[in-house]
C-alpha cells in the first residue's frame, strides 16, 4: 500500500512540477507609465524618454532666458572680484572670490594669488557660449584677456562658478 501512495503522490505532483518548468513566457502585464523625471533637484530635465536610460542621468533642459541671465550674473560677479586681485588685500580677495565659487572652483584657483592677476576691469558685456538649465559657459572679457567662465546651478538654485580659463595662460601667474 505504501508504494501505491507514493505513486499517487508522484502522479498528482507531476502537473505542478511541469507547470513550473514551462518555457511559456509570462503573461504580459499592463505597461506601467515610465517615471521620467521633469526635475532633478532644482534643475529641469528634458522630458525625452530616450534619455531615461542614459547612464549619465537625465539631460538638463535647454536654458531659459532666466537661466542665461542668472548664469551671466554669476560669471560677472566672479570676474568683478577677480579683477580686484591686485587692489584688495589677499585674504579679502580670496574670501570674496571663494563666495562665488563651487568647491571645485575654489580648489582650481587655490594656487592663484590675487596680486598676480593682471586684469583690472571687465571691459565687455558677458556672452553666453553655451547653456542649459544646469550649467553655462560665459565669455567675459577683461582689459587683459578673455575668460570662459563655467557656472553651474546648485541644488538651491544659486549659480556659482566652477571653472575659469583664459585665452592666454599668463593671465594670472601662479
Amino acid at each position: 500500500m505504501t508504494i501505491s501512495r507514493r505513486a499517487l503522490l508522484l502522479v498528482a505532483s507531476f502537473p505542478i512540477l511541469a507547470a513550473g518548468c514551462s518555457n511559456d513566457p509570462p503573461e504580459d502585464e499592463p505597461d506601467s507609465p515610465s517615471a521620467v523625471p521633469t526635475e532633478v533637484g532644482n534643475i529641469p530635465v528634458k522630458p525625452d524618454d530616450s534619455t531615461a536610460g542614459d547612464p549619465n542621468g537625465p539631460v538638463p533642459a535647454d536654458a531659459e532666458l532666466a537661466d542665461e541671465s542668472a548664469a551671466q550674473a554669476a560669471a560677472v560677479a566672479t570676474m568683478e572680484i577677480w579683477v580686484q586681485g591686485s587692489t584688495l588685500e589677499e585674504r579679502q580677495w580670496r574670501e570674496q572670490l571663494d563666495a562665488t565659487l563651487t568647491p571645485t572652483g575654489q580648489e582650481s584657483t587655490a594656487t592663484i594669488w590675487g596680486y598676480r592677476v593682471r586684469d583690472t576691469e571687465v571691459t565687455a558685456n558677458p556672452e553666453i557660449v553655451r547653456a542649459n538649465a544646469a550649467s553655462a559657459v560665459v565669455r567675459v572679457t577683461t582689459n587683459y584677456t578673455s575668460y570662459e567662465v563655467t557656472v553651474v546651478k546648485t541644488s538651491d538654485g544659486t549659480w556659482l562658478t566652477s571653472n575659469l580659463t583664459s585665452d592666454i595662460t599668463e593671465g594670472a601667474e601662479q
